[in-house]
């Protein structure tokens, strides 16, 4: 699931750092400058179908949970519950 965010925003073209510091704020639900798994959920729903990916990332929907959370302990790599902009 990692390697497909990846590869998505890829798609995307353009200049990715603007382009996620852009869309980090519009996905920061909540305006703590940080992602919850929720939010987090939110984003790769958006990100993947800008990129035309939309339901790419999971093979089926019993699966959906563990692999959001799986992408979400990758990503948040102090632990800290959140994703902050330097880690993504």
């Amino acid at each position: 699931m990692h390697e497909l965010l990846r590869k998505s925003i890829s798609k995307l073209g353009g200049d990715k750092s603007t382009q996620v510091t852009s869309w980090m704020k519009s996905w920061d639900a909540d305006g703590n400058g940080t992602l919850s798994v929720a939010e987090l959920r939110a984003a790769i729903s958006d990100l993947s179908g800008r990129a035309g990916m939309r339901g790419a990332f999971v093979d089926s929907v019993a699966s959906e949970d563990d692999a959001f959370q799986e992408l979400f302990r990758k990503i948040d790599k102090n632990a800290s519950g959140t994703i902050s902009i330097g880690e993504l």
